[in-house]
């Protein structure tokens, strides 16, 4: 029963640490991002009517020079114009618009390090948990002591390569490995990629709304997961419950026809503010895969 119970207390730390992590990065982001203008949909812009005109003919013109232009409409509802007009100061725009000359301030400083360490260390666990490593640095002439030995070492200095023969390290899969370790694995190396690229290229605007957006709906998993464990039935239920309605917001909503319509429809806005906007354009891109 030891070896039971220790693996039940060590599988609950784990849940405990995710909803501590998940839900205070959770709370410091929504107090962080609360009055940035990227998050505002409001669509009404604080700028003047004649650069609220100039920025609409910069982006309709833009837009309609891009050869897959068209068969993105479907996106796109009511006037341009106006659209393009109240995202002068606020809107997702804002995640491409200006680049690479976003500033990033201490707080999204912080921020980009804790989701970058929570990811490797997420991915190193990953790795401790599947596979088991051996060293082993044996030197085979330090071991011989009689003549039978001597003439073993003889042989080996005659031939190099019997020194080599023996792998010091051992690599061999654990006991505790993942039933989808490769799913897991492929999941967490792109994620750890799109972190890292995102904060090279300066992609953190959009990189922190994929972070928050993930996180908030991390909370009710790890709710469900602590509740189901202690055998709490009606918290359990209602955790679920939760879980589907955040969930149905934020990964099926606010991501699909927010984040990942902002990525395809506006990241073309690189190219007029950056000279390397063909680079931050690529990274943009590769957001498609984590999606």
């Amino acid at each position: 029963k030891v070896p039971s119970n220790q693996e039940k207390i060590i599988k609950f730390g784990e849940y405990v640490f995710r909803f501590l992590y998940h839900f205070s990065v959770s709370v410091y982001g929504l107090y962080y991002f609360w009055d940035k203008p990227w998050w505002d949909w409001s669509g009404i812009g604080s700028g003047s009517s004649e650069a609220a005109m100039a920025a609409a003919a910069d982006a309709t013109s833009s837009w309609s020079s891009w050869p897959w232009s068209w068969s993105w409409s479907w996106w796109t509802t009511g006037n341009e114009t106006a659209t393009a007009a109240a995202v002068v100061t606020t809107g997702t725009t804002l995640l491409f618009r200006g680049y690479p000359n976003h500033d990033i301030d201490v707080g999204m400083a912080w921020y980009y390090l804790l989701q970058c360490a929570y990811n490797v260390d997420a991915f190193i666990s990953l790795v401790e948990l599947s596979f088991d490593f051996d060293f082993e640095f044996n030197v085979p002439f330090l071991h011989f002591k009689n003549d039978k030995d001597d003439s073993k070492l003889n042989d080996e200095k005659k031939d190099p390569k019997l020194l080599l023969s023996t792998n010091p390290i051992k690599i061999s899969w654990s006991s505790t490995v993942r039933g989808d370790f490769p799913e897991m694995m492929i999941h967490h190396i792109i994620t750890n990629s799109l972190v890292f690229a995102s904060s090279y290229f300066r992609f953190t605007r959009v990189g922190s709304m994929v972070f928050l957006i993930h996180d908030i709906s991390d909370v009710p998993i790890d709710m469900s997961k602590l509740a189901n464990f202690v055998k709490w039935t009606k918290t359990t239920v209602v955790c679920f419950v939760s879980m589907v309605i955040i969930w149905t917001v934020t990964r099926m909503t606010i991501l699909p026809f927010v984040i990942v319509k902002s990525v395809w429809c506006e990241s073309h806005l690189v190219f007029s503010t950056s000279d390397d906007g063909w680079v931050g354009m690529m990274d943009a891109r590769t957001y498609r895969m984590h999606f």
